[in-house]
Order: C-alpha cells, then sequence, then structure tokens
C-alpha cells in the first residue's frame, strides 16, 4: 500500500469566513490501476486514520490495508471542522449542510491531486458505480446529505448510520435509550439533548464484548473526563484514530428523520452495513428510507458493535465491502444485484 497525505484548499467555495481545507490520506494499491475509489468518511469523535488504525502491540486493523490489497483505493477525509481539517469556531457553520458541501467541494479537488502524485494510476470514471462514497456514524448521515446535494459518488456505503432514526440501543428490555435531541434547523447550544449518554451506555453500544479492553477504555477515557479528573485528548499519539473536536450537527444526527429527505432522493446502488449491536433503530425498516434505490444491499455482522473497526469481526465486513464494490464492475441499478437483510 502506498499512502499521501493531501491538504486540500476549498477557499472560497463555502459560505464560512477564514481558511478552509480539508485534510486527507490517499491509500493506493500497489499496481497502476484500481478496481474502485472509496471516499471514507468517519463519525463525529473521529478522524481519517479510523481507516487505517494502528495500535501498539495489535495487528489487522487497516481497513485501508485491507481494500488496498484487494485493488481498491481508499481515501480517508477529515470533516471540515474535525481532525486535521481546518476548524469551525462559529457552531452557525457546523452544520449538515456546510460539512456536506465541503466533502463535495474536496471531491474533484482530491481526484485532480491523486492524477498529479501518481499519472500512472488509472482510475474509474468518476460518477461510475465503482467512485464510492463510505461513511461511517455521523459520516454516513453527512453522506447522504451530500449525494443529495451534488450527487458526487455513483454507489453508497453507509454504515452504522441511520437514513431513518439513528439511536442508542438499550442494553435490557430492548428498544432505544430515551434520549431527546435537537432537531435539524434548531441550535443545539440552545437545545441541547435532554441528558448525556451514560459511560455504560457508550460501552455498550459502542464496542464489541471482543475488543480489547486497553482500546475500548482508553476511547472511552477520551470521550469525556474520567473519574481521577486526567483526560486523553482525541487525535493524539494516545488516541490517533480520535478527532479532538465534534461538529454541533452531530448532537442532531440521533433526532428522528434528520437526513430522511436527503435519503428519499438518494438513487444510486447501496450498501448498509451494521453491527448486531448498532445505532439503526429497525433495521428491517431501512430500505423503506431510500425508496429511489433499487440496487439495495444490508449486511448485519455478528458479534459487531457500532466501532466497526474495533470488533474482530471487522474482517468480515470489509470482505462484504469489497465484494459489493467488486460487483459494481458491471452493475447497473436495474434491481440484479439486490439482496434482503443478510446476517454475515
Amino acid at each position: 500500500m502506498r499512502s499521501f497525505e493531501l491538504t486540500i484548499d476549498l477557499g472560497g467555495r463555502l459560505p464560512v469566513p477564514g481558511p478552509a481545507t480539508v485534510a486527507a490520506t490517499l491509500h493506493l494499491p500497489d499496481r497502476d490501476s484500481v478496481d474502485a475509489v472509496v471516499f471514507a468518511y468517519p463519525g463525529g469523535g473521529f478522524g481519517r486514520r479510523y481507516f487505517d488504525l494502528r495500535l501498539q502491540g495489535l495487528s489487522g486493523y487497516s481497513q485501508a490495508e485491507h481494500l488496498t490489497a484487494r485493488g481498491v483505493a481508499l481515501v480517508a477525509c477529515d470533516h471540515l471542522g474535525l481532525g486535521e481539517s481546518s476548524p469551525l469556531p462559529d457552531p452557525a457553520h457546523q452544520t449538515i449542510e456546510v460539512l456536506a458541501d465541503a466533502n463535495a467541494a474536496a471531491v474533484p479537488l482530491i481526484v485532480a491531486a491523486l492524477g498529479r502524485l501518481v499519472p500512472e494510476v488509472r482510475l474509474p470514471a468518476a460518477g461510475s458505480p465503482r467512485f464510492v462514497g463510505l461513511g461511517h456514524s455521523l459520516g454516513g448521515c453527512l453522506l447522504v446529505a451530500q449525494q443529495a446535494r451534488h450527487a458526487s459518488f455513483g454507489a453508497l456505503m453507509i454504515l452504522g448510520s441511520s437514513g431513518r432514526h439513528t439511536a442508542f440501543p438499550a442494553e435490557t428490555g430492548g428498544g432505544i435509550v430515551d434520549v431527546d435531541f435537537p432537531s435539524r434547523g434548531q441550535d443545539p447550544l440552545l437545545n441541547p439533548p435532554s441528558r448525556p449518554f451514560t459511560r455504560a451506555e457508550k460501552r455498550y453500544t459502542y464496542y464489541a464484548d471482543d475488543v480489547p479492553a486497553s482500546l475500548a477504555e482508553v476511547d472511552l477515557d477520551a470521550n469525556a473526563f474520567n473519574p481521577g479528573g486526567s483526560r486523553l485528548v482525541r487525535g493524539s499519539a494516545e488516541v490517533p484514530w480520535g478527532s479532538p473536536n465534534r461538529p454541533a450537527c452531530a448532537s442532531t444526527m440521533c433526532s428522528p428523520g434528520v437526513v430522511a429527505a436527503e435519503a428519499a432522493r438518494i438513487d444510486v446502488p447501496l450498501f448498509v452495513g451494521l453491527g448486531e449491536r448498532d445505532v439503526v433503530a429497525e433495521p428491517l425498516l431501512e430500505l423503506t428510507a431510500y425508496p429511489k434505490v433499487s440496487d439495495f444491499t444490508m449486511v448485519t455482522v455478528a458479534g459487531m458493535s457500532h466501532i466497526h473497526n474495533f470488533a474482530g469481526s471487522r474482517a468480515v465486513l470489509w470482505d462484504r465491502i469489497a465484494g459489493w464494490i467488486s460487483a459494481r464492475r458491471g452493475s447497473t441499478s436495474d434491481g440484479s444485484l439486490t439482496s434482503p437483510r443478510v446476517r454475515s
């Protein structure tokens, strides 16, 4: 795998003051052609290094290595205002629309940069089914908005995010955790969630039972102050997969129907990937959020929770992703590759 770091200047393309730059990492196969180009967008508390995890004493956690070994180029991006992209100090600019528009504006600039860096690499055509957007958690929410507003990709992969209602599962008694969130358009500072999620609720939802305790606890400690008063910083050397910032719109993504209008406009092949314990309230109804999609695949991976790339079964999901992307080579949206919910 070959990797290249990029900083993309979006100056003048967005209605935000000051600099607007997006950080991205290009992961390429060690060959002169690629089967697909996947733009990967992380969740709200995570940065682009979530897709290329390098963990001390642990191996096999890099989704980028897994996919590039199968001929797929992966472009991991930090959302504007998150990770190593430029900050958005004003919460009024930390909206679904601004972040989705920034991601869309960066796509052609990143493709052009890739062409300059490695001109010998042959890429699939932009807009083809092998030009794919992948979003996890908040990244999936923003990707749905991006695609509806800009049609950036020829196929989508939404992981751990719902077109209907993203919600935490209740540990006992079934159902979802009862927390009210601000709806889209409300000021999240004036309308905060009715209460924060507890550490136990996060532990149950985020991490599969086989996630190393050290990894889960470090991630949890970097989410909130621990009892000792010290704090790990997301995005630091101790938590390189994290983002030190979360946008204001992250608190709206768990409100019902937050991107329902955009989901109803998606008309490209769609893959929905979930853990067995994830934040999609009613998985079997997820197809109803995308009425214009005729090529729909849903995969639920046993033993996996919301932070997919930490789980012991992560390669199961990655293999399903690689297989679905491979099928895009000759697919159309005529429904021929449509499948019901699959449990892996």
